[in-house]
């Protein structure tokens, strides 16, 4: 039989779950409990709640990133193709924007295995050992780690610590990240905590998988490369945009100066 657990529907009700959506839930649940009880099958607790609006408004938007100007140029080409546009956009999630917050949940779980939220502090500085042991030997970046702007630290991690320590999910990842963070400040190149990073950490400690943090991230950004379409329509860059990377190659002339 094929069926889902999710939701279904008869010709006068929706069921979300084992909840009636019109009844029980329209006008009296928000959107994140919604999308967790969809997703989980039980309702957040308030603290998850917090933490977890405070995840989508710092991963809503963040400039004019690859993802966005991919939706925006999408749009200029076929401006009827808002879906289009918007999936362009997240189409770019990877393990260079957007999508490192997954990995660094899988990551941390493996590196805390045999740590808890009580451990010594000694243990986790043997982990940070090992970790960066590791990554000599690799050469592979540490996800959650350095960011192209932001490079003396990322103003979002402090304020995502604070919201993941107030409401009891500053446990033994977020214990090992800011001890990794600490060592990696002493090395002669900055190497930052990024937003990717406390996100990534914070799903963990929050013991979800990695697919819910990517999941946090593409809600998020979905909801931003919407508002970038609305200003696309009202202030178009697009043109501008195309036209700029055009004009680099000495070849191409539209009849505009360089």
């Amino acid at each position: 039989m094929i069926r889902s657990e999710i939701g279904h529907t008869t010709p006068t009700d929706i069921t979300l779950r084992d909840t009636n959506l019109a009844t029980e839930i329209i006008g009296k649940r928000d959107f994140v409990e919604t999308w967790v009880y969809s997703a989980l099958g039980r309702w957040p607790t308030d603290e998850e709640k917090a933490v977890l609006n405070a995840i989508l408004v710092i991963s809503l938007d963040h400039g004019l990133m690859p993802s966005v100007l991919a939706t925006r140029l999408t749009l200029l080409g076929a401006p009827e193709n808002v879906a289009g546009a918007v999936a362009s956009g997240l189409l770019g999630a990877g393990s260079r924007f957007l999508g490192p917050s997954a990995t660094v949940t899988t990551r941390f779980g493996e590196w805390t295995k045999d740590l808890e939220g009580d451990s010594p502090a000694e243990a986790f500085e043997a982990k940070v050992d090992t970790i960066l042991e590791e990554q000599a030997q690799t050469r592979k970046i540490i996800p959650g780690y350095g960011h192209p702007i932001h490079k003396h630290g990322d103003p979002r991690v402090a304020a995502l610590r604070e919201v993941a320590k107030q409401n009891g999910f500053y446990r033994k990842g977020w214990r090992l990240a800011d001890a990794l963070q600490e060592r990696l400040a002493g090395r002669e190149k900055p190497w930052p905590m990024n937003a990717a990073g406390g996100v990534g950490v914070t799903v963990f400690d929050m013991q979800l998988d990695s697919d819910f943090a990517a999941g946090l991230s593409l809600v998020a950004r979905c909801a931003g490369l919407m508002s970038h379409i609305m200003e696309e329509r009202k202030n178009p860059i697009a043109q501008e945009v195309w036209q700029m990377a055009a004009l680099q190659d000495e070849r191409v002339d539209y009849g505009h100066k360089k």
